[in-house]
């Protein structure tokens, strides 16, 4: 499981979360950091409203990591919030290796919460 400071301080942005290499801050300033490369038109695209997926799936992750309830619940909770809050909202999602704008829905939630298991736990899917 990765740090709580990890997880707070980091961002989709500039560190590769899919890396299990990476689990504390120590970790990431010794590897070093991964441009996202969909940074430039994720960035300009939030103008328009345009939200990505991977910020939501590390807000989302945070929020479970400051819970104080036990966790299936905690993703339940979750999963509701970030299913209203992605109605009608146009965001960034990285699937079938590409990112891609999409509007959001059940589908979406799913990509979100898998997501949230990469930056809470690496590991989970891979032999580390």
């Amino acid at each position: 499981m990765r740090s709580l400071a990890l997880v707070l301080c980091g961002t989709p942005c500039f560190l590769d979360f899919g890396d299990p290499r990476i689990q504390t801050p120590d970790d990431a300033r010794r590897i070093g950091g991964t441009l996202c490369p969909n940074t430039v038109p994720c960035a300009r695209s939030q103008k328009d409203g345009v939200e990505c997926a991977g910020a939501i799936a590390l807000e989302t992750a945070q929020r479970l990591l400051l819970r104080k309830e036990a966790l299936v619940l905690a993703v339940n909770e979750e999963r509701q919030r970030v299913s209203a809050l992605l109605q009608d909202l146009e965001l960034w999602v990285f699937r079938d290796g590409f990112w891609q704008r999409t509007l959001g829905g059940a589908d979406i939630v799913d990509d979100i919460f898998y997501y949230v298991w990469v930056i809470l736990d690496p590991c989970l899917e891979k032999d580390c």
